[in-house]
């Protein structure tokens, strides 16, 4: 398994339908995944000023993805139904996440909210353990970097509108006149949100989205067979030796681990950072922090000029500008400089992302891509468990000084981009070799 794998079931070139549609499920799943990132944390905080518990509290979500994604992984390998594999599972549970959703913010009690927000996490971690496989499943590798240009492009514009309308103008109503959606609201029946500028809103109406998006859309995946090739009876010791017997995927592994760490303990804690050291409310962090995705409304654009160079090299510049934005976000004393930060790290962010899962699954047998895929996010979900549960715990050792996510970030942004570079870009190289025999 030390060189890229045959995809020979796959088709020549993917579908725009289905390109579409894998775009649209992603952009579902990000919706909630906002919820968790921007408003899960200053929900807590209207229940507990212990950031360490606050952060213990979020890295449940990762610690759920150590068993639930693998094994979400493994079964859908194996199962088939007239949806396919992936699909039955995105339309199966994301009904449950949105039912979370929609309870969570009318929740008074501490352990009520505790328990809900687990299982939302919990639901979305497995349609996360069915998603992320879909890309090698239904895209050739010579599209993925482009497919993964428009779906980030997708996540992009719901982060932005996510943090301009729903954050920004929703809860500080930021001198907009919304009586035209309150009357579109009074007309389906549900005028009573327009009565709550509170993020009870945000809430309900991501569950609707994200069930529209997800579950409903999941039908028209279109998923085909995927003959398994002949492998000795799964173990757990084979489960391990599939994926750490490669020396390249555990390249992978230990590069996505430090980059998640990177990651999680800047986007885990900015909302609260912004608004208890910079003094910014909710509404004000949300007009500046959509910022960091305009500069990646172009991801679609980078994507096949990506293509063209050495990606480990690309994904490492990426993580160096968002390591370069650390030491902006350290200094950072206003909105200004806060603005600054998100757009050197919200494009140094886009450009790594958009090269890392790509590049990895041009190392897995389509086969096992659920079972390998699952096995490398547990290195994901093991290093965002350990940013925001440290990191909590962290920032309340030093007096909640949540400007040390910034020194924390930035240490690990460096390791980010030195396990990036020491990837060989395998494809790159053939294409190059046979440049020059040609």
């Amino acid at each position: 398994m030390s060189t890229p794998s045959a995809n020979s079931t796959l088709p020549e070139r993917a579908s725009l339908k289905t390109i579409s549609v894998l775009t649209i499920i992603w952009a579902g799943l990000m919706i909630t995944e906002m919820i968790y990132i921007l408003v899960l944390p200053l929900t807590l905080k209207n229940f507990t000023e212990n950031v360490a518990l606050i952060g213990w509290i979020l890295a449940i979500k990762p610690g759920l993805s150590i068993i639930v994604q693998p094994l979400a992984g493994i079964i859908t390998d194996k199962i088939w139904s007239p949806v396919g594999r992936r699909a039955l599972f995105l339309i199966l549970f994301s009904p449950a996440l949105g039912l979370c959703l929609w309870l969570l913010p009318d929740l008074s009690v501490f352990w009520q909210v505790v328990v809900i927000a687990v299982l939302f996490q919990f639901f979305q971690d497995v349609l996360w353990g069915c998603d992320h496989p879909l890309l090698a499943d239904l895209i050739p590798p010579s599209q993925r970097t482009m497919v993964m240009g428009l779906m980030m492009t997708s996540q992009q514009v719901v982060y932005f509108l996510f943090l301009w309308i729903g954050m920004g103008i929703w809860l500080g109503k930021g001198g907009v006149d919304l009586s035209w959606l309150g009357n579109i609201s009074q007309a389906v029946g549900l005028g009573w949100l327009m009565e709550r500028h509170d993020m009870a809103f945000l809430y309900k109406f991501c569950a609707v989205a994200q069930f529209i998006l997800v579950s409903l859309v999941a039908f028209f995946l279109g998923e085909k067979r995927c003959e398994p090739a002949p492998r000795p009876k799964l173990t757990m010791r084979r489960y391990f030796s599939d994926y750490l017997g490669d020396p390249i995927l555990c390249k992978f592994a230990v590069q996505g681990f430090v980059q998640f760490f990177f990651q999680n303990i800047i986007v885990g804690f900015i909302s609260l950072f912004a608004v208890k050291t910079l003094l910014l409310s909710p509404s004000e962090f949300g007009a500046i922090w959509k910022w960091s995705a305009v500069v990646a409304f172009s991801a679609f654009l980078i994507g096949p000029l990506i293509e063209r160079l050495p990606k480990n090299l690309a994904m490492g510049f990426g993580y160096g500008l968002s390591t370069v934005a650390c030491v902006f976000g350290y200094f950072s004393t206003n909105s200004a400089g806060l603005l600054l930060v998100a757009l050197i790290f919200g494009l140094g962010q886009v450009i790594g992302n958009l090269v890392q899962k790509p590049f990895f699954t041009e190392y897995v047998p389509r086969d096992i891509i659920g079972q390998i895929s699952g096995a490398y996010n547990t290195c994901f979900a093991v290093s965002r468990m350990l940013a925001l549960g440290l990191g909590g715990m962290m920032i309340s050792a030093l007096g909640n000084d949540y400007r040390m996510i910034w020194v924390v970030g930035g240490i690990m942004g460096v390791l980010t981009v030195w396990t990036s570079v020491i990837i060989p870009d395998r494809r790159y190289e053939a294409r190059r070799a046979a440049q020059t025999a040609g």
